[in-house]
């Protein structure tokens, strides 16, 4: 049985990664009516959910993922994303404290509420969020973007300027498009 457990999560993973969402979601239900106990069977439905930008059940997923498993920080970092999406912007900030407290390192959390306060136009706290980010993870590029947007957004556009670059450099399409539009090498 566990031997089957192990070939069956792999699978479904595999739909998952290859595109095949719906089919991918098929194989979760059916993870779930055998083991409704199984937390990451929610969570990665809910993820398939996420793709096809069914964000109402993939919260609902994630949430019975979080009941199941209250450790989960994935869980909640990706019901935030989700809350993000549908412009519940303080619901998912508080999911992205929730994963945070779970695992202070956790980069996407830090990153992602980061993004959120953003379009609070709290671009202070975004800046300080998206720091925290790029020092856990000093690639990444979203990180860079988002804090030179939010530099850009307070008038700052020297900081901007930087970590659009340095966006740039670490491969984010969108700083490089940008810098292009405005003659700036990166």
């Amino acid at each position: 049985m566990k031997d089957y457990a192990i070939f069956l999560e792999r699978y479904r993973l595999a739909h998952g990664r290859l595109g095949y969402y719906k089919k991918a979601m098929k194989d979760f239900d059916r993870a779930i009516e055998l083991n409704p106990k199984d937390a990451r069977a929610y969570y990665n439905r809910g993820l398939a959910y996420g793709m096809l930008g069914n964000d109402d059940q993939a919260i609902k997923d994630y949430g019975m993922a979080i009941d199941l498993n209250p450790k989960y920080a994935d869980a909640y970092c990706n019901r935030g994303t989700a809350y993000h999406n549908l412009g519940n912007y303080n619901q998912a900030i508080k999911d992205f404290d929730k994963a945070i407290e779970i695992n202070p390192e956790e980069v996407e959390a830090y990153y992602k509420r980061g993004v959120t306060y953003g379009m609070l136009d709290n671009y202070n706290q975004a800046i300080k969020d998206c720091d925290k980010a790029i020092g856990l993870s000093p690639k990444d590029a979203e990180a860079y973007y988002n804090r030179g947007l939010a530099y850009g957004c307070l008038g700052n556009y020297n900081q901007a300027t930087n970590d659009l670059r340095i966006a740039a450099r670490l491969g984010n399409q969108g700083a490089q498009d940008f810098l292009r539009q405005k003659g700036v090498e990166w």
